[in-house]
C-alpha cells in the first residue's frame, strides 16, 4: 500500500499525537474519523473539489483527523499549500502544534526538507540559498500556515489547495472572513475545504451554511455525529444503576432516560456515561449537556441559542412522526395557476363540505429578495392545519389569492394582517370577497387589547400586529406548545419555530438570516381559534350549510315527486351542489353561495 495515496494508512503507521492525559501516543483513528476518511477517499476518486461541513459534539476527533489529512497531503505531495484558521490564537496554535509534532516524530527518512518552522508556518522546501542546488533538489515546495479569524486578509495573496476552518460559529465576522479565504482557494480536483464547529444558536453564518448544505443549496456535504455514536462515550454501569423514567427529583436533571434509550437504542453503559457527564462536567445542567453533546443537529443549535418557545417541547414536536402528509389537490392548484405569484402550495387534508375554516395571512412586500408572504388554512373545530401557501407575491395579487382560498374553503373567515403592505392586500380582498367573512379588528375586543380610543367609525378590516398584539399572540402560541395543545406542525413550521429567538434587546423575532412569516400566521390562528370572543363573533354553527343543503334536497325530492321537471341529460353532484339550466335551482344555489 502506497503511503502517498492513503491517509489512514500513513497516519496510523507514522503519526503521533498528544492524548487527553498529555501522553505522546500513536494516532489510531476512531470510528467517526474512519468514516470521514472513507468518505473523503471516495470523493477524491471522483476527481472533484471536496467541501465538507461538520457539526460536532465535544472531542469526537474531527479536528485531529483534519490535521492529519492536511499533514499527509502537504508532507507527501509537492506544491500543496494548506491553511488552518480558528477563532482565536490559542485554538489556531493548538491545531498547528499537531502538525509540528507530526513532523518531529516522523522517521528521518520520511521527513521532507524544511525551510521554515515558526509560530505561523511550516514550509517544506530546500533551505539552501544556492540556486543551483535548489533547482536540482527544490524539495516539496509545500506549506502549512495558520491564521486567526480576525487576521485573514493576508490569505488573499496566497493560493491554497486545502483549508481547515475551525469553530466558525464563534468568529466575529465569519462572512467577511470566509469571503477573503475562499478567494484564495484553488478550485480543482485536489481542493479540500473542511469546516468544523460546535453550534452557537440558530441564525448565524454557520447555521446558514449548515442548513443550506442539508437542502443542497451549496457544495458542502453535511456531517453530524451524535454523542452516542462515539465509541468512547460509555462507562460500565454499577449494579445499582437504575434508569430514570419519571422520578420527580431526577427528571429535571437527567430527563426521561427510558424514552431516550428507546428513541436512540442506547445501552446501559451509554446512559451511565451520560448521567456521569451531566453530574461531573455539566454541573447537573441537562441543557448544558445537550448543548455540548447533542443527540441531533437541531438539538445542537437549539440548546446553544435563546429560543422563545420551550426547547424540550420543540424537540418533542421535532421528533414526532406525525408531520402532516401532502395530498394532491389538482383543482385548487388549477385555480391558483394565474394568481399564485412565486410561491409554493402545500395541502395536507381534504376540504369537507360542512366544515368551517379560518385563514390567517402574513403579508410581505412582494419582492423576491425580501420576506415571504404566508397564508395558512385551519379547520376551526379540530384546529388542524389544512393548507399553506408561501412565497413572494404582489400585495394586491395576494388579495386575489386570499379570495380564491376563502371561496374554496367554504367561505372561510380570513384574518389578514393590516400592517404596511397588508392595507393593499385588504383593499383588493374587500373588492372581491364577502365583507362579513373578513376579520374586523373592531368586531371583537381582544382581551382589552383594542381600546376605545382606537375605535373607528368605519370597520377596520384585518388583524393588526403591533407591540401589544404581537406579544399576546406569541405568548398564546408558546402556551399551547407547552401544553401540547397543537396536533402537529409541518417540518417547515418547526424550523421557523426553532429559529424564533429572543434577541439581546429581549424581543422575540426570527434569528438573523431566518424568517418568521409562518410563526406569525400560526400565532394569529391559534390566538383566534382559542378566543371565545372570536368564536362568538364568527360562530361556527352559523357557517354550516346543513340547513340550506336540506332545503336543496327537499326541493329535489319535491320536483321529482311532482314530475315538474325532467332532468334528462343533466348531472347532479351533491358535493358540488350544482344543477345547470334551472332558474329555481339557481336561486337556491345563490342562497347557498
Amino acid at each position: 500500500m502506497d503511503l502517498r495515496d492513503f491517509t489512514a494508512y500513513y497516519a496510523e503507521s507514522l503519526l503521533f499525537i498528544k492524548d487527553k492525559n498529555g501522553n505522546i501516543i500513536k494516532l489510531v483513528y476512531n470510528n467517526s474519523q474512519k468514516e470521514l476518511d472513507e468518505l473523503i477517499t471516495q470523493l477524491e476518486l471522483k476527481g472533484e473539489p471536496i467541501f465538507i461541513i461538520i457539526l460536532k459534539a465535544r472531542q469526537i476527533g474531527f479536528s485531529t483527523y483534519t490535521e492529519s489529512k492536511i499533514f499527509h497531503r502537504v508532507a507527501m505531495h509537492a506544491n500543496t499549500n494548506a491553511l488552518i484558521v480558528a477563532h482565536e490564537v490559542d485554538a489556531s496554535t493548538n491545531l498547528f502544534n499537531m502538525s509540528k509534532l507530526f513532523y518531529e516524530k516522523l522517521p528521518k527518512s520520511l521527513r521532507p526538507m524544511i525551510k521554515t518552522s515558526n509560530a505561523k508556518e511550516l514550509v517544506f522546501e530546500n533551505p539552501t540559498n544556492n540556486l543551483e542546488d535548489k533547482q536540482i533538489n527544490p524539495g516539496l515546495r509545500s506549506s502549512i500556515r495558520i491564521q486567526t479569524a480576525k487576521n485573514v486578509s493576508g490569505s488573499r495573496s496566497a493560493t491554497y489547495q486545502i483549508v481547515h476552518i475551525s469553530e466558525i460559529a464563534f468568529w466575529d465576522n465569519p462572512k467577511e472572513a470566509m469571503t477573503a479565504i475562499m478567494q484564495a482557494v484553488a478550485i480543482n480536483p485536489k481542493t479540500l475545504v473542511v469546516i468544523e464547529s460546535t453550534a452557537n444558536g440558530f441564525g448565524d453564518y454557520f447555521y446558514s451554511l449548515w442548513d443550506d448544505s442539508k437542502e443542497g443549496k451549496n457544495a458542502y456535504i453535511p456531517i453530524f455525529v451524535a454523542w452516542f455514536q462515539h465509541e468512547e462515550y460509555q462507562m460500565p454501569a454499577p449494579a445499582d444503576f437504575v434508569i430514570n423514567v419519571d422520578n420527580p427529583e431526577l427528571t429535571p436533571i437527567y430527563g426521561n432516560e427510558q424514552e431516550l434509550r428507546e428513541l436512540y437504542s442506547l445501552s446501559l453503559e451509554q446512559l451511565y456515561w451520560r448521567r456521569w457527564t451531566i453530574q461531573n462536567k455539566c454541573k447537573n445542567d441537562l441543557d448544558t449537556f445537550r448543548q455540548e453533546y447533542p443527540s441531533n443537529d437541531i438539538e445542537a443549535f437549539l440548546m446553544s441559542g435563546r429560543s422563545r418557545f420551550n426547547k424540550d417541547l420543540l424537540l418533542y414536536y421535532k421528533e414526532a412522526k406525525n408531520n402532516p402528509a401532502l395530498v394532491t389537490y389538482s383543482d385548487l392548484s388549477l385555480l391558483l395557476s394565474r394568481n399564485s405569484g412565486k410561491g409554493v402550495l402545500e395541502v395536507y387534508a381534504d376540504r369537507k363540505q360542512y366544515s368551517s375554516y379560518l385563514i390567517t395571512a402574513d403579508v410581505a412586500e412582494g419582492l423576491e429578495k425580501n420576506d415571504y408572504s404566508c397564508l395558512k388554512v385551519f379547520d376551526r373545530e379540530t384546529q388542524e392545519q389544512l393548507a399553506e401557501w408561501h412565497g413572494h407575491i404582489e400585495p394586491s395579487v395576494y388579495g386575489e389569492l386570499l379570495d380564491i382560498f376563502g371561496t374554496y374553503f367554504n367561505k372561510a373567515v380570513i384574518a389578514c394582517e393590516r400592517n404596511n403592505h397588508g392595507h393593499t392586500t385588504l383593499a383588493r380582498l374587500k373588492q372581491l370577497y364577502e365583507l362579513d367573512r373578513i376579520f374586523v379588528r373592531d368586531a371583537m375586543r381582544l382581551d382589552d387589547v383594542i381600546k376605545e380610543e382606537y375605535q373607528a367609525k368605519e370597520p377596520r378590516y384585518g388583524w393588526e400586529t403591533n407591540k401589544t398584539t404581537r406579544q399576546l399572540m406569541v405568548n398564546i402560541l408558546a402556551e399551547r406548545i407547552l401544553n401540547k395543545d397543537i396536533p402537529s406542525f409541518t417540518s417547515k413550521d418547526k424550523r421557523e419555530l426553532m429559529t424564533f429567538i429572543i434577541n439581546k434587546a429581549g424581543k422575540a423575532e426570527a434569528a438573523p438570516g431566518c424568517y418568521d412569516d409562518r410563526v406569525i400566521a400560526l400565532a394569529i390562528a391559534y390566538y383566534l381559534l382559542q378566543s371565545d370572543l372570536f368564536n362568538s363573533t364568527y360562530p361556527i354553527e352559523d357557517l354550516r350549510p346543513i340547513k340550506k343543503l336540506n332545503i336543496l334536497q327537499k326541493d329535489i325530492q319535491r320536483f321529482e315527486e311532482n314530475n315538474i321537471r325532467e332532468f334528462q341529460g343533466e348531472d347532479y353532484n351533491t358535493d358540488n351542489e350544482y344543477l345547470s339550466g334551472d332558474s329555481e335551482f339557481e336561486s337556491i344555489l345563490d342562497e347557498i353561495r
